[in-house]
């Protein structure tokens, strides 16, 4: 491996592949958890499937409640249908695929071959 790891360049540890983690959600950031790209929600938000949502606190929630209708830059991005990069051949990849899914559609991911990607059933 010639360059560490990183949202940027993207979170596998095989040579000479190199693909940029997706962009975060809004009130998110990109990091990488294991092998995978991931996210983490900023400060008073709170990671709700592939959302970052308002915490609450007073009158914030309202405000705050416009944020994740921004989802469209979410949409645009999500074209590809992918959840998440995974490796099939990758146990731990394929472990965080399934549970990756399980809070957004009440079932498994399938960690999908060729396409190195975390599908949620629907």
């Amino acid at each position: 491996m010639c360059i560490a790891p990183s949202p940027g360049v993207g979170c596998g540890s095989q040579d000479n592949v190199c693909t940029a983690c997706p962009n975060p959600p809004a009130n998110g950031t990109s990091i990488c958890t294991g092998t995978l790209c991931d996210f983490t929600c900023n400060a008073g938000y709170t990671k709700s499937g592939s959302s970052c949502v308002g915490s609450g606190g007073g009158g914030a929630p309202a405000g705050g409640g416009g944020a994740p209708s921004g989802g469209g830059a979410t949409g645009s991005g999500g074209a590809t249908g992918c959840a998440a990069p995974c490796n099939p051949s990758d146990i731990t990849s394929q472990f965080l695929c399934t549970f990756y899914c399980a809070p957004i559609t009440n079932k498994p991911g399938l960690c999908a071959p060729l396409v190195n990607c975390c599908v949620c059933a629907t």
